[in-house]
Formats: C-alpha cells, sequence, structure tokens
C-alpha cells in the first residue's frame, strides 16, 4: 500500500503520457489520411490519363502507393534522426530504458508505417474507383 501511493505520480504521469501517445497517433493517421486525400485529389486528371490510355486500376494504385512510401520513408528518415538527438533530454524520464533504445525506434517507425498504409489506400482506392472519362472531366 505504501510503495503504492509513493509510485502514484508516476503512474499517473506514465498514464498520461500513454493518453498523448494515443492521440499524437490518431493525429498522425488523419494529417497523413488528409495529404494523401489532397494528393490523389490533386492528380484525379492524371489518373483519368492513365486509365483512359489503358493503364490497369493495380498499376495506378501501386503508383499512388509508391509515392505514399516516399512520404514514409522521408518521415521516418528526417523522423528518426531527430528523435536519437533529443533522447538524450528526457534520460531522467527514462527508468530502465537507454534513451537511444533501438527496439523503440524500430517500433515506432513500424508504427508510423502501419499507420500509412491504411491512410494511403483509402484515398488512392477511391481515386482509382471512377470512371476515366468523369475523371478527365474533374476541374
Amino acid at each position: 500500500m505504501q510503495i503504492s501511493e509513493s509510485i502514484y505520480v508516476e503512474r499517473m504521469l506514465a498514464a498520461l503520457a500513454g493518453f498523448f501517445g494515443i492521440v499524437a497517433t490518431l493525429l498522425a493517421a488523419v494529417g497523413l489520411y488528409g495529404v494523401m486525400a489532397f494528393r490523389a485529389l490533386q492528380r484525379t486528371r492524371e489518373i483519368g490519363i492513365r486509365m483512359a490510355l489503358g493503364a490497369r486500376r493495380a498499376d495506378v494504385l501501386k503508383l499512388l502507393l509508391g509515392e505514399m512510401a516516399w512520404l514514409g520513408a522521408a518521415g521516418v528518415g528526417i523522423g528518426l534522426p531527430v528523435a536519437f538527438v533529443l533522447s538524450r533530454f528526457v534520460k531522467a524520464q527514462l527508468f530502465g530504458m537507454a534513451p537511444q533504445d533501438p527496439a523503440t525506434f524500430g517500433m515506432a517507425s513500424m508504427m508510423l508505417l502501419g499507420i500509412l498504409l491504411p491512410a494511403g489506400l483509402i484515398p488512392a482506392r477511391r481515386a482509382i474507383s471512377g470512371e476515366p472519362v468523369r475523371a478527365l472531366h474533374y476541374e
């Protein structure tokens, strides 16, 4: 009982940090979805031309998902070194864990890429689902 009361503040801070981590993940997913939806909307005419000229839906989907993969790789490529440098400043808050823990950085990267797939797949599938003629008349 006494030990539980003595670490109450630390447990509350950990719970609060976890909550804000979940909120940040949701915001990242919504932001990635918005960027990908905007990029797909901008390329509606191009997608229509490609499909009218005979490109298969799978090829166009692969093209859009490839762009999404480049955006994700750029985000991870920029974010990992920045996180590596800034992790030294939170060293005092980490109990039983090294500030530059490779497993944590790997999990965070995999989670971002795991969020990126559905966030990019939904607008990409919507972009290729329309008729090419309608896409050519867009705008």
